[in-house]
């Protein structure tokens, strides 16, 4: 059973609007076809858009950094791999601790590094004993300002020391 009734006067939940109602599912929980504010198409249980369980097709995911990648580094996080996703979590989390010191003054990271792989073909691989620093800490995250670098380097480095 398919209801074609278009809601225009729903409300919008997080990113996705309801398109309209197709139905029910066999234990009667009801169907709705949503657009993500990205674009993508696909049917929801409304009771998961009401709950707050869903809010996006899962690209909210992806700009939060938290992704499954097909480099296979995710799993058994390798060093590279985790100063990928601190670095993200750092300059695009407003719940992150650090947030303050880094996305919240403005710093953000190049476009290039969303994906971990070309991230990690920029930077190569992390030394022992080293940390993603930046050579600028008033500027972004992008290859031409970050190098791995020991903590006394990191420690000479600081806005504060400028």
């Amino acid at each position: 059973m398919k209801v074609a009734v278009r809601l225009h006067c729903y409300p919008k939940f997080t990113r996705l609007s309801i398109l309209e109602f197709v139905g029910v599912t066999a234990d009667r929980k009801k169907l709705c076809r949503v657009k993500c504010d990205c674009g993508k198409v696909r049917r929801v249980q409304l009771r998961f858009l009401r709950n707050g369980h869903t809010r996006s097709c899962g690209c909210i995911r992806v700009d939060a950094g938290f992704t499954t990648f097909k480099h296979g580094e995710s799993k058994r996080p390798t060093p590279e791999y985790q100063s990928w996703k601190s670095m993200r979590q750092r300059v695009q989390n407003p719940r992150n601790s650090a947030y303050k010191y880094y996305g919240g003054r403005g710093i953000t990271i190049t476009r290039r590094w969303d994906s971990f792989t070309t991230f990690k073909a920029d930077m190569g691989t992390r030394p022992p004993g080293t940390t993603l620093d930046r050579v600028n800490p008033d500027s972004g995250y992008r290859k031409n300002n970050c190098r791995w670098a020991d903590a006394n380097t990191q420690r000479n480095n600081r806005r504060t020391n400028g």
